[in-house]
């Protein structure tokens, strides 16, 4: 799994063209030519008129079916922004099922895609077909929670957690969907708060004890026992349960704050100030962008990856574009991190600087998830080009030893051309 893998939604790839299980010179070649258009008005930033493109191959050669490239076309998607490419989203991944019924991921991105009922008749063939697949029934409870049925998600979720009962994730995540129904379902009696609270305590120490150290399982401890605190009447007993919570939620807090901010360790250059610009050593390679509207530089293993990303010892780095803006305080603040019950974001850094030869927003984020308890942080830098703003981010596990020397690095070796 890439170390991108909990900001998803966040970080976007533009890539150059897209390859996939089948190779382009073996397709008809209406879809050839159709595919390279796809590639162009993806290249424009034109994602809707990608994904017609995309579409219109599949139906000229049905071979040309590729989930990958329906995520590359749609790329850079936020959902909730851009309804009209959602829609088209949506339309490719349902002209893949059709010609794919089995495949799973591609139901999957579809069903996260609808609202229900039609989320559930996507996922219902494959709890026929896929009994035991953890994963199916984990994705409708989650499905359930965003559409506040928060019994049905509890109860699916029970289900992921008994088909996978060595992964501490299943179960933190069903002892939330127990805190969501006591906390949000009216109907419930006192009786059916306990018995539900006590569940949902004993799948936190389950997540604990399969990993121990996780902050979710400490958050969620202090919710339940607030919740329980509420039912009782007499002063003490709530009074302990309430000093429980507030002790588990400042040990929440304390793994959460040992991840965003490990030990950082030092560069053994102290001559230059921190915002002098940092000149790359002899041995980094050129690397020109995908629209060739400017370049920078990279440590000499990094790679290039399928997509138009890098990826070295350290780290990633992946390009994306945004509409033409000003740089400007308040444009670098009008970004928005992704957040869920799994992730935390932390923002470290946001500022307009200048690297002597581009000036752009500098955004340093750390992302922790609170199921693995690892944080990854990514450091951005969004400057104007004949393009629009376009970026680079870096993404870096945070582990003993980093350094935020090689990134800064990579961010002042930008030059637009």
């Amino acid at each position: 799994m890439r170390r991108s893998a909990i900001a998803l939604v966040f970080i976007l790839v533009l890539p150059a063209t897209v390859a996939g299980p089948t190779s382009r010179d073996t397709l008809k070649p209406t879809a050839r030519t159709l595919l390279k258009r796809a590639d162009a008005l993806h290249r424009r930033g034109d994602n809707p008129g990608a994904l017609d493109a995309y579409m219109e191959a599949v139906d000229a050669d049905p071979n040309a079916a590729n989930l990958e490239a329906i995520d590359t076309y749609a790329f850079p998607f936020v959902e909730s922004r851009d309804k009209i490419l959602a829609e088209k989203k949506r339309a490719a991944l349902r002209q893949f099922l059709k010609l794919r019924p089995a495949d799973w991921e591609a139901a999957k991105k579809l069903a996260l895609l609808l609202d229900t009922p039609e989320y559930e008749s996507v996922i219902e063939p494959f709890i026929r077909t896929r009994p035991d697949d953890a994963d199916v029934y984990a994705t409708l409870g989650k499905l359930h929670e965003r559409n506040h049925r928060y019994a049905a998600s509890a109860a699916d979720l029970e289900k992921a957690s008994a088909l996978d009962p060595n992964n501490a994730r299943r179960h933190l995540s069903l002892a939330f969907a127990e805190y969501n129904v006591i906390a949000k379902d009216t109907t419930l009696d006192q009786a059916e708060k306990r018995k539900r609270i006590q569940h949902g305590l004993a799948e936190v120490d389950r997540g604990e004890a399969l990993e121990p150290g996780l902050a979710a399982a400490m958050t969620w401890r202090s919710l339940l026992l607030r919740e329980q605190a509420k039912l009782e009447s007499d002063p003490e007993v709530k009074s302990k349960l309430l000093a429980e919570a507030d002790a588990a939620n400042a040990l929440a807090n304390d793994r959460f704050q040992r991840m965003v901010k490990p030990p950082l360790q030092k560069s053994g250059d102290n001559s230059l100030p921190e915002d002098a610009p940092r000149k790359s050593p002899a041995d980094w390679q050129h690397v020109t962008s995908v629209g060739s509207t400017f370049e920078y530089r990279l440590p000499p293993d990094w790679k290039k990856q399928d997509f138009n990303s890098y990826r070295g010892a350290t780290g990633d780095l992946l390009e994306q574009i945004y509409p033409p803006a000003t740089i400007s305080p308040e444009y670098c603040r009008s970004f928005r991190s992704f957040t869920s019950a799994d992730v935390r974001p932390a923002e470290v850094e946001n500022r307009v600087y200048d690297n002597g030869k581009v000036r752009g927003c500098f955004v340093v984020i750390d992302f922790l998830n609170t199921t693995s308890n690892k944080t990854t942080r990514h450091t951005s830098f969004r400057f104007a080009t004949s393009r629009g703003i376009e970026d680079i981010t870096i993404i870096e596990a945070m582990v003993a030893g980093y350094s935020a020397v090689s990134a800064k690095t990579i961010i002042d070796s930008v030059r637009t051309k």
